[in-house]
């Protein structure tokens, strides 16, 4: 497999894919009796038992593979006011792929309750979330040594084409004309200032459980996709995916995470959409849909008060 159009014809192969998680399994010494894959994820990843998971990547995304081995192995887990999995083992599999062993979180993904929570529970969850990137960013950049840093590279790249991105997303031709003078002379935060981003505080990749009734944050996973930058950029799958849709909880999470009240205010809703606008997977017209924003917004300014509302 030698890029991404070979990998996604071999996912087909079931039969294929079981054999390499049993041969890492015997690899690592480990028994098993079931071996289930997950449905979602850019990777293939395998639930054994419903205790220990296998990830396997092909050899063409070893930068992914170390990055996450890495934070695996250094992010301080005693820190974390959650749980992360435990790396168990990783390695190189026959020059066909690359695979890590961790252990399985318990507890269901916020993507399947969340609209089942309390309004009670959601503000926990704001909260609790605020708190868990405020831990994680406290930890210094330098100590994840294999992460990608080119933050400053990826952001001058999105700017090349960023009209036609969003003009692809079907966002409104007035705003796309709007977005060079909005983005000014944008900068990035100080190289010495970045923090591990996961990019991953979504329903997608966080853990639930339930508590004596109350159900609460419990877990964090996948860490495939982290980067050193700036921290704001970690902020936003929280709010857009979440959190902007319940009245409030966009404030209690920025409160959590550190922000004091006299900064939450116009100037941090335009760095926050600044950074919106040049996200990878940025679909602004998707979430002003989950907003139910029908009106026709006019402005970026106008944009940045309606997804950050504070």
């Amino acid at each position: 497999m030698k890029n991404w159009t070979e990998f996604e014809e071999k996912k087909q192969d079931r039969g294929w894919w079981e054999q390499k998680v049993q041969e890492v399994l015997r690899i690592e010494h480990l028994t098993w009796s079931s071996i289930e894959k997950f449905s979602t994820g850019t990777m293939m990843v395998y639930s054994i038992d419903r205790r220990v998971v296998v990830k396997l990547f092909p050899l063409f995304e070893r930068e992914i593979y170390r990055s996450e081995v890495d934070v695996l192995l250094n992010l301080h887990k005693d820190s974390l006011p959650v749980s992360i999995p435990t790396l168990i083992g990783s390695g190189e599999l026959e020059e066909e792929l690359l695979y890590i062993v961790m252990s399985q979180l318990r507890g269901e993904l916020l993507l399947d309750c969340w609209d089942d929570l309390s309004q009670n529970e959601k503000a926990q969850v704001a909260e609790d979330l605020g708190d868990l990137i405020s831990k994680v960013h406290a930890q210094p950049g330098e100590d994840f040594k294999h992460v990608p840093s080119e933050f400053d590279s990826f952001c001058l790249r999105r700017l090349e084409n960023i009209k036609e991105y969003h003009r692809n997303t079907g966002l409104r031709a007035h705003l796309i004309e709007q977005i060079p003078a909005f983005l000014g002379d944008f900068t990035v935060d100080s190289k010495e200032n970045w923090r591990l981003l996961t990019g991953e505080y979504t329903p997608f990749n966080l853990m639930m459980t339930d508590s004596n009734g109350f159900r609460e944050l419990s877990g964090l996973i996948d860490f495939a996709d982290c980067f050193l930058g700036d921290r704001l950029y970690d902020l936003l799958g929280p709010i857009v995916f979440n959190l902007n849709q319940e009245e409030g909880l966009t404030k209690r999470f920025l409160l959590s995470y550190g922000f004091h009240e006299k900064e939450l205010g116009v100037a941090l809703q335009h760095q926050l959409l600044r950074y919106l606008l040049l996200h990878q997977y940025a679909d602004i017209p998707s979430y002003l849909r989950a907003l139910g924003v029908k009106d026709e917004v006019q402005s970026l300014q106008e944009l940045s008060t309606i997804v950050f509302p504070l």
